[in-house]
């Protein structure tokens, strides 16, 4: 009977075990949940930014392309042409 007393100990440990191991289990893959929902909110954000960026920088690039088309269409004076204007307001704003 002495056996079977150490048996019963012994399934009271183990059960006690791993109840706790279970527990700490529990409790780490709560706090990684927590952390890749905080994750996934900060990639949202980036993601967000980077369309952002991707909308600005292509109407950058539209805005260059029709300023290019106007100058070699003939519609604004190529920046040569603006030279001697350019010289002329400096002179002017150095002689004030």
């Amino acid at each position: 009977m002495k056996d079977l007393e150490e048996i019963r100990t012994e399934l009271k440990l183990l059960k006690n075990q791993m109840s706790s191991d279970f527990q700490y289990i529990t409790l780490g893959m709560s706090e990684m949940a927590s952390q890749l929902r905080n994750g996934a909110e900060r990639m949202a954000q980036l993601e967000g930014r980077m369309r952002l960026q991707d909308q600005r920088f292509g109407q950058m690039l539209d805005a260059v392309d029709q300023a290019l088309e106007k100058i070699i269409s003939g519609d604004v004076p190529v920046i040569q042409d603006l030279a001697p204007r350019v010289e002329a307001l400096e002179r002017k704003g150095t002689a004030a």
